[in-house]
């Protein structure tokens, strides 16, 4: 088992890093964490496909994707 120059194990340096989140999330203000939300899953359904996340999006409105699929439309010919 190898440390590095601080003398920390791979369990121990997986230890700080939980602690390291944990604290920084603790100290983030509310509007900190929606930006930081809405950033990572800005990037996360643009790196998907389309159809992935169509499908994600099916399942996340169910009942009403249809509708929510009509308001595009709709806005988009505004």
């Amino acid at each position: 088992m190898s440390k590095n120059k601080y003398g920390l194990t791979p369990e121990q340096i997986d230890d700080l890093k939980d602690l390291y989140v944990e604290r920084m999330v603790d100290n983030m203000s509310t509007k900190d964490l929606v930006n930081y939300v809405t950033d990572d899953m800005n990037e996360y359904v643009k790196s998907i496909s389309d159809q992935q996340f169509m499908d994600e999006a099916h399942s996340y409105w169910d009942d009403y994707f249809d509708e929510i699929i009509e308001e595009i439309k709709e806005d988009s010919n505004a």
